[in-house]
């Protein structure tokens, strides 16, 4: 097994371990529930008080294990998304630039739970990192970050994509002693429309998957 398919199997497995454990908190609410429904069907008639305060704790056990379970089912969900977001652009990368003397790294660590996605050295001796998206409908980009939009509506993302990747950027530089390392985001879903023009906000070149390739190689001069 080569490099990008041990990245990408981690990726995956960590999306079956969230999924293990969504279905388990799942699992357990119903085994919970159904055990205190059991105990209030027994006291009902020696106490009332006593069965409505179970009641009330059934309800909230229920609630929380359900959220629980929701949420991480949905962690679960948003992994496995990652993970083909990222393999698709692993495949396009190795098939488009490798040929022409790119190299390439995949899930660099530089910290316990902080990775760089993709690191990109050029045959001209450039360094680039990708932090691959997979966020869907338009994103717009303007001279101080990039939105989602859907319709006329637009929001904010919940993360700062702009300053993570800057922050990989900064501290690759500095690991490996580089003169310089360029940042791109890259979303693989939807189209990412640019506010007059504007392309690299706070440095960061934004593009879609469409424009991944030859973004890379216009940098290259």
């Amino acid at each position: 097994m080569n490099k990008q398919q041990q990245s990408i199997s981690a990726i995956r497995a960590l999306g079956d371990y969230r999924q293990t454990g969504a279905n388990l908190f799942l699992w357990c609410a119903v085994i919970f529930v159904g055990l205190i429904l059991y105990m209030l069907y027994a006291i009902y008639w020696l106490n009332r008080d006593i069965n409505t305060v179970l009641k009330g704790i059934t309800l909230c056990t229920l609630v929380g294990a359900i959220a629980s379970g929701k949420k991480e089912a949905q962690s679960a969900k948003n992994a496995h998304q990652g993970a083909t977001a990222e393999e698709d652009i692993f495949t396009l990368v190795e098939s488009e630039l490798v040929p022409l003397g790119w190299q390439f790294r995949y899930n660099e660590k530089l910290a316990a739970n902080w990775d760089i996605d993709i690191v990109a050295l050029s045959p001209a001796g450039k360094t680039y990192i990708i932090d691959v998206k997979s966020h869907k409908g338009t994103k717009l980009v303007t001279s101080d970050g990039v939105y989602r939009r859907y319709g006329d509506t637009i929001y904010q993302f919940e993360k700062d994509f702009l300053k993570g990747i800057l922050a990989q950027a900064v501290n690759l530089k500095q690991r490996d002693n580089l003169r310089w390392v360029n940042p791109l985001l890259c979303f693989t879903e939807g189209w990412v429309e640019y506010e007059t023009g504007e392309r690299n906000p706070r440095g960061v070149v934004v593009v879609s998957v469409r424009q991944l390739v030859a973004s890379l190689l216009k940098l290259e001069g």
